[in-house]
């Protein structure tokens, strides 16, 4: 969305551009990699959740959470892994996986994808070193995409406050945090960060 892009720009410092593309076409990806390089950190957050039954769902749009969240990062990879300095890294952004609970009707084809984009980091990061690759994890979290804070999402927060020990909804500033260690820390490759605040594994 060239709007939200702008605006989300708005205040950084001069000489940040920003442009926008779609990140599935994969023409549009590699004539972006083409035109910027060398890259010292390149950060992934594209994303797509379908809710709904695994049983009863549309199957266009299930692949579509398969094409955003493992196809489309692993193309970016693919194409700009050369690119990125021997000291850099690569973050790509997940989210709730099949080691966490899996709620019904909810968002199934979503975990699918998440643990899809796991592995897929395990997998890379022992062949791009010693570029390294991370994923971030987010779990719900307090930011414009839930849209109005109506009374449901309330009580969303509410069940999510009690079944985690941090108790507390991550906020924007929680998952960022997750993204700079990820790329600032040395040692840290092949692995999931989850700014979730330990939340159990029973159904919210």
């Amino acid at each position: 969305d060239p709007d939200r892009l702008k605006a989300a720009t708005s205040d950084l410092p001069a000489g940040v551009e920003a442009i926008a593309f779609d990140a599935t076409d994969r023409v549009k990806v590699r004539d972006f990699f083409a035109n910027y390089g060398p890259i010292d950190h390149l950060v992934s957050c594209i994303g797509f959740t379908e809710r709904g039954s695994l049983l009863d769902h549309d199957e266009d749009r299930a692949r579509m959470v398969l094409e955003h969240k493992f196809w489309a990062q692993l193309f970016i990879v693919r194409t700009a892994h050369a690119q990125i300095a021997r000291d850099g890294s690569i973050v790509l952004t997940g989210g709730t996986s099949e080691d966490r609970a899996v709620f019904p009707h909810f968002s199934a084809f979503s975990i699918i994808g998440n643990t899809a984009v796991g592995a897929l980091v395990k997998g890379l990061a022992g062949e791009i070193g010693p570029v390294r690759i991370n994923v971030v994890e987010p779990t719900l979290t307090q930011t414009p995409l839930l849209g109005p804070i109506t009374a449901a999402v309330e009580e969303l927060f509410r069940k999510f406050i009690k079944s985690s020990p941090a108790a507390k909804v991550p906020q924007p500033g929680d998952v960022a945090r997750s993204y700079i260690h990820a790329m600032e820390s040395g040692l840290i490759n092949g692995d999931r960060l989850r700014p979730d605040g330990g939340p159990s594994f029973s159904y919210w």
